[in-house]
């Protein structure tokens, strides 16, 4: 089955990045830069002192599609 595709896409009122996407094929953090976790295309780290490091957990469940 393919895997879901989440788009981050910066806006306006926002820190700036750059438009990441990241396949949830197993449930994903959303968080603050630490020395062992640097921001890149595939993942949902973003170098930004406001946001927690442990900020959200993203996930897509195939069995219901949500």
């Amino acid at each position: 089955m393919p895997s879901a595709l989440a788009v981050f896409t910066c806006r306006p009122n926002s820190h700036p990045f750059q438009e990441r996407h990241v396949y949830l094929d197993e449930p994903v953090k959303i968080g603050r830069s630490v020395a062992r976790c640097r921001p890149a295309q595939n993942n949902a780290t973003f170098d930004c002192k406001v946001l927690s490091r442990n900020h959200a957990l993203v996930w897509f469940d195939h069995k219901t599609g949500k």
